[in-house]
């Protein structure tokens, strides 16, 4: 788990840039840490010098470096549990059960580790890469992964018509959406589907202005509008205060197969049984179901910003300012206590990020949050929202048996096809446990 090295290794010219992509090389292929330290200054000859590197690496990260011939150490602390839960995670990866079967020599000792701060910073947003050029990189990558996605699935399905559902989503996982489905229209294909952006006819009654921004983008996509209803007089009504938008009956989109229907629901809202499926699963493709929700505004700012049409940069400017929080459904399935309340989505997604990706303890999760969000939310809060989570979590694992079909974006995902292992039927016994003992912990 941890390898230490302490070669007699010299220095040369750009020799140190070398070792550092080796070592975290290594440290990645091998899923541990690996700390690397060279002979020291005193260890020089007139003719070979050595200079002293130290570089601590954890699955594929340098944590910590010294310069060559500099006076600093590289010190930093190792997340053994995460690499634990990595190697877990990895089907192709072999553990031996004991360190006999792997010819190890063990050597067995006692040593005091002081209690100290965290050293390593702690992102609030672990789904959103913190350096700005990544940031851009992945937000264009992502909107084509969806689109080519999304054509693999038409092709599939042998799909005529496409239609994004807009009922139950928000102004910016449906915006998020339609700039996917925009995108796979630029693609070269030998034959495209007949496409909608279909608004339900509630919404346009009620004109809000979350659907007058999805109409506007769009039409500045080019992308056409429909109108969904369902019984004839719906139909009637949709027909006559929108002429100009043809009305799709709900009814036959579900019976006729040559409709593929795009869903936006994000990973979120789909790992806390937070969005609604009203059509045939087998016929949705749910385009946004591995971004998760703090994700999923970043990447319509990131296409603003490099939009040269002014008019669609205001429109995505103006999606992507509305609240992005996640909210219950009105006809809600997941049972919850009543003391459990839903936390931002900031905070939900630091859990699901510690709970799919780390594979973290609650209490470790809750210790990483506490610094993460010092100063912003009180530590009483925190345990709470945890709560809250784990309830729901657990409480719609069901629903992972029908996900719809998804383009896998980036590390993390809710089913085997992800590499999350977990029963769908899971018991929540031990998580809530050590979920209730720091809510009273945190109440005392």
């Amino acid at each position: 788990m941890i390898i230490c090295n302490g070669p007699a290794s010299n220095a040369s010219l750009e020799k140190d840039l070398y070792r550092r992509s080796l070592i975290s090389g290594q440290s990645a292929r091998l899923l541990c840490c690996y700390a690397y330290c060279s002979s020291g200054q005193g260890d020089s000859t007139g003719d070979v010098t050595v200079g002293g590197q130290e570089i601590i690496a954890e699955n594929g990260s340098i944590l910590a470096q010294s310069e060559p011939f500099g006076d600093g150490f590289a010190v930093a602390d190792v997340d053994v549990e995460s690499l634990w839960g990595a190697r877990r995670g990895m089907s192709s990866f072999h553990v031996e059960p004991t360190p006999q079967y792997a010819d190890y020599h063990e050597t067995m000792f006692d040593m005091t580790i002081p209690d100290h701060p965290l050293m390593r910073p702690v992102s609030k947003q672990p789904f959103i890469p913190a350096d700005e050029k990544m940031r851009a990189d992945c937000c264009s990558l992502a909107v084509t992964m969806q689109a080519h996605g999304l054509a693999a699935r038409v092709g599939a399905q042998n799909a005529d018509h496409l239609v994004i559902d807009t009922t139950n989503s928000s102004v910016t996982n449906t915006a998020l959406a339609v700039l996917a489905v925009a995108r796979f229209y630029d693609l070269e294909r030998p034959a495209v589907p007949d496409m909608y952006v279909a608004i339900s006819q509630d919404a346009q009654n009620g004109q809000s202005a979350n659907v007058k921004l999805i109409e506007q983008l769009a039409d500045a996509l080019g992308l056409p509008l429909a109108t969904l209803a369902s019984a004839r007089a719906e139909q009637q009504n949709a027909a006559q205060s929108s002429p100009e938008h043809p009305v799709l009956d709900i009814q036959e989109l579900i019976g006729d197969t040559s409709w593929l229907i795009v869903n936006p629901s994000d990973m979120t809202q789909l790992a806390l049984g937070l969005t609604q499926f009203p059509f045939d699963l087998g016929r949705q493709y749910g385009i946004n179901s591995q971004i998760a929700h703090t994700f999923v505004p970043v990447i319509p700012r990131q296409y603003a910003q490099e939009c040269a049409d002014g008019n669609l940069q205001t429109l995505l400017g103006a999606i992507c300012d509305p609240d992005n929080e996640l909210h219950i459904p009105e006809h809600d399935t997941v049972s919850m206590s009543e003391s459990a309340e839903l936390g931002p989505a900031v905070v939900e997604d630091f859990y699901l990020d510690g709970f799919l990706r780390a594979q973290y303890r609650p209490a470790k999760t809750f210790a990483l949050a506490r610094q993460a969000f010092a100063g912003e939310y009180g530590e009483h809060e925190l345990p709470g929202w945890m709560k809250a989570f784990y309830e729901r979590f657990f409480g719609s694992q069901f629903l992972r048996h029908s996900l719809p079909d998804g383009p896998r974006i980036g590390s993390a995902g809710l089913d085997l096809r992800d590499g999350f292992m977990m029963p769908t039927y899971a018991q929540s016994t031990l998580w809530m446990n050590e979920v209730d003992a720091l809510l009273n912990a945190a109440t005392k």
